[in-house]
């Protein structure tokens, strides 16, 4: 984000980062102090028609996949309530798709 100029990135703390954008949207990200890896993001959402809710996603049981940190756990809350979660049970990377297969072009629709 910092090479976009469209966007603003500030430190929010001494392990926090804020990310704006030109057109109001922003995102707080929240980093664990040991592992330098991210513990919550916080923004705002726009309701159909209703005000702005906060949405916080916590990020938890992180593992290492092919070398990346990735979190399995994940809370979803939107104005201190909870609003979901996700448990994933499994992350493959890299499976098998091959260059070649990136630079086909999709078939167009039949009609």
């Amino acid at each position: 984000s910092d090479r976009d100029p469209s966007r603003t990135v500030i430190a929010a703390g001494p392990n926090a980062v804020e990310i704006s954008g030109a057109e109001g949207e922003s995102v707080r990200i929240e980093m664990d102090d040991a592992t330098g890896l991210p513990v919550r993001q916080v923004y705002k959402e726009t309701n159909m028609g209703g005000p702005p809710s906060e949405v916080t996603e916590t990020f938890s049981d992180w593992r290492d996949v092919d070398g990346i940190k990735l979190p399995y756990q994940v809370l979803i809350e939107q104005n201190e309530k909870k609003a979901g979660e996700a448990a994933v049970s499994e992350i493959k990377l890299n499976t098998g798709l091959k260059p070649e297969e990136l630079s086909k072009k999709p078939e167009p629709a039949k009609k």
